[in-house]
């Protein structure tokens, strides 16, 4: 799952599922969208983010009933990643 932070308004959403509709944070600052099946894009103020998958699985797997919850790794992604790309405007083919 590819996920971005906008660092102004602190909004962190999934990247949208095409160009047409891609996702924008609530200021407008920061966006990302997919461009296939694992390639996305994104864009403006965004600092692209991960979730390592297996142990967010195993957090939701074993999520106690209450106190503090379970942890789960999460990243930022490098800004040279070949299928997490930064654009400088929405549907430009390079950065």
């Amino acid at each position: 799952m590819k996920l971005i932070l906008c660092p102004k308004c602190q909004d962190i959403l999934k990247v949208g599922l095409d160009q047409d509709h891609a996702a924008f944070c609530r200021c407008r600052l920061s966006w990302g969208y997919y461009a296939g099946d694992l390639i996305a894009y994104y864009g403006g103020k965004a600092v692209p983010l991960g979730f390592d998958n297996s142990s967010l699985a195993k957090a939701i797997q074993t999520q106690p009933a209450d106190g503090l919850g379970r942890r789960f790794d999460a990243f930022v992604i490098p800004r040279k990643c070949d299928t997490f790309i930064k654009l400088k405007k929405i549907g430009d083919n390079e950065s």
